[in-house]
């Protein structure tokens, strides 16, 4: 039986982040460098799978989210550009891109997200305590969470998902029943990669 792949590579940070997947096995990968906004092609290593490496199809075509600018929500403009590209697409989102709100991707299908600039969520605790996403596993809760088929995220050495944790540390050190959120959860992904990403200002690090 042909297992789907997620391969977990060139992270400068790893804690931030939860995976949930279905038949998955998870690799260190060596990655060849590629044009900027293309998915990078992912290489087993030091190990080797038992089965070729999925391939994901190429992108038929591209949808790019340019920021709203001074701090306005553009979470509604990726879930248009991911919804427009989804099957067969790929989303490239550049620029400072600023997360307000819950981002809820658990519907794709064969699709490509190059985050090429930075992912900046907000740090309104009082906000976030009630609108994220809630996992009975350690009490979890998420910003934002990927799941579907053939979803390949990459950030190619570029892109950065920056948490702003501080004031969620601030603040636990004062309230002990704080539950801080995790930035990006893969949720129920069978097949795909998540690559190349910088995380910085985690809010959690179990």
């Amino acid at each position: 039986m042909n297992l789907p792949t997620i391969s977990l590579s060139s992270f400068k940070m790893v804690p931030n982040v939860f995976i949930r997947v279905i038949l998955t096995a998870s690799l260190l990968t060596g990655i060849v460098a590629t044009k900027n906004d293309e998915r990078p092609t992912l290489r087993p290593f030091p190990k080797h799978l038992g089965n070729p490496f999925p391939k994901s199809p190429a992108c038929s075509r591209t949808c790019r989210v340019n920021p709203r600018g001074s701090s306005k929500d553009d979470a509604a403009n990726i879930l248009k550009a991911v919804t427009k590209c989804n099957n067969g697409g790929r989303v490239i989102t550049e620029g400072d891109i600023t997360i307000v709100s819950p981002l809820d991707l658990t519907f794709l299908n064969g699709i490509d997200v190059a985050i090429l600039g930075t992912i900046n969520f907000t740090d309104d605790i009082d906000y976030w305590v009630d609108h994220t996403f809630k996992y009975a596993f350690k009490d979890s809760s998420a910003f934002w969470r990927f799941g579907g088929k053939d979803v390949n995220v990459c950030g190619n050495g570029s892109g950065t998902i920056n948490g702003n944790g501080q004031n969620w540390y601030a603040e636990a050190a004062v309230n002990s029943t704080l539950l801080r959120p995790i930035r990006l959860v893969l949720d129920g992904v069978e097949g795909g990669s998540l690559s190349g990403l910088t995380f910085l200002n985690s809010l959690n690090v179990s």
